[in-house]
């Protein structure tokens, strides 16, 4: 029978929580160079030390709060994907899925943009492997076992997709301002769309 966790695990916990809570608040609103782990330490109403004693410092903080906000929109996603039987279907509306998350700040700021700049690549694949990628790569797989696509190598049609989607979802902050997110959302979805039946 496993043992509880006592009252100092409980309290270990509660206070990474809090400080992952304010640290994502902040990396959205400052980005990684600019923010501030004093404002973070002063917002928690703790002590600095425990700050460091659960993160180490602001780049062990923002990879946890990265690691958080990729398991969060994989939850997400998943969720939604199960309802769909289809497979090629269920590629499309994971991109369609992605698109959408990426109209939240903390999937837009901290993991298309300042993921990209200050987490190194294998390391961002790693922390990506057990849940977006995932997710993808099962959809691909999915698609394949029903013979479409048969003349991509998998591996290099997840690259293929995963790439598309990532630098879509990147590129809404400079399409914002020339129009609705929404119809631009809407449009990508359609054209990628279009692009997978063409590839089918």
């Amino acid at each position: 029978m496993s043992k509880k966790p006592g009252p100092n695990k409980e309290n270990f916990n509660k206070t990474g929580e809090k400080f992952l809570t304010i640290a994502r608040q902040e990396f959205i609103e400052h980005g990684y160079l600019n923010a501030s782990t004093e404002r973070i330490v002063k917002k928690s109403g703790m002590a600095r030390g425990s700050l460091y004693y659960h993160y180490g410092n602001k780049e062990g903080m923002f990879r946890a709060v990265y690691k958080a906000v990729i398991a969060e929109t994989a939850k997400r996603i998943e969720k939604q994907l199960k309802e769909i039987d289809d497979p090629k279907e269920a590629l499309k509306a994971g991109c369609r899925l992605f698109f959408l998350e990426c109209e939240r700040p903390d999937v837009h700021v901290i993991m298309l943009s300042e993921g990209i700049a200050h987490i190194p690549y294998q390391d961002r694949l790693d922390l990506l492997e057990g849940n977006l990628l995932l997710i993808l790569r099962n959809l691909v797989n999915g698609v394949y076992e029903n013979e479409m696509y048969q003349e991509f190598d998998p591996a290099i049609f997840l690259t293929f997709i995963y790439g598309i989607v990532a630098e879509c979802g990147r590129s809404f902050e400079y399409f914002s301002r020339q129009g609705s997110l929404q119809e631009r959302i809407s449009a990508y979805s359609q054209n990628l769309s279009v692009l997978l039946d063409k590839l089918a």
